[in-house]
């Protein structure tokens, strides 16, 4: 079992148990390594939680074929509804664990991701939200001359001006929770936006984690 120390504190990572919420649409040519680099994250317990999006490709094919060899992969097979409600109906369907997080189907997400987040959350008895710096990366991970331009997680940045993705945030229980009783009620652009702007609107604490851990893959069919 590995402990990891934060300010002083020491935390058992391997009891945080942690859902990660993918939401799959035609994406059999990444998400085999996608899967692979969440089930390779370091330090944590991971359930990882598919919708598929009506598929119409192999990725479901792909997805059951891990899942007889990972018991902690869970698969709904959903209609089209587009990936602001297939990840909504994730973030609203599942609970019961200490931390989560989104997932898109074509990233690599390096080994740390998880392990840096819960280094934040678990120092923290409120709400709150981290996200990370990415690399941007061609279909093949071959590093793009692209600067990560996502802005602090603080009223002005992050709550007019944007600029984090979905899929470097992972948030704590006791947010998920208040996630749970304002569903949102008006046209937001994406699940994320949403996310975010919540949190930043209850005054929870949030951290932009300035080292990039995840490889964001850019691409003609993104």
């Amino acid at each position: 079992m590995r402990l990891t120390t934060f300010t002083g504190h020491l935390v058992n990572q391997m009891n945080s148990r942690v859902a990660v919420l993918l939401s799959t649409y035609n994406g059999e040519k990444f998400i085999a390594s996608q899967i692979e680099s969440i089930l390779n994250q370091t330090g944590c317990e991971i359930d990882i939680f598919v919708r598929d999006d009506g598929s119409t490709d192999k990725t479901l094919q792909l997805v059951k074929e891990y899942q007889k060899l990972h018991p902690n992969i869970y698969l709904t097979e959903g209609k089209n509804v587009g990936y602001k409600l297939s990840f909504f109906s994730l973030i609203f369907s599942v609970s019961g664990y200490d931390y989560y997080a989104l997932s898109d189907q074509d990233d690599i997400w390096l080994e740390t991701k998880v392990r840096a987040a819960i280094d934040f959350l678990s120092q923290i008895n409120k709400e709150a939200l981290y996200a990370c710096k990415k690399i941007y990366v061609d279909e093949n991970l071959q590093p793009l001359q692209l600067e990560d331009k996502s802005l602090p997680l603080n009223l002005d940045y992050g709550f007019f001006r944007g600029g984090i993705c979905g899929c470097t945030m992972v948030w704590n229980s006791t947010l998920h929770s208040i996630l749970q009783e304002f569903k949102p009620r008006q046209n937001f652009k994406s699940h994320d936006d949403y996310l975010r702007c919540l949190a930043i609107a209850i005054g929870a604490k949030t951290y932009l984690d300035e080292t990039p851990r995840i490889l964001y893959r850019r691409h003609s069919t993104n």
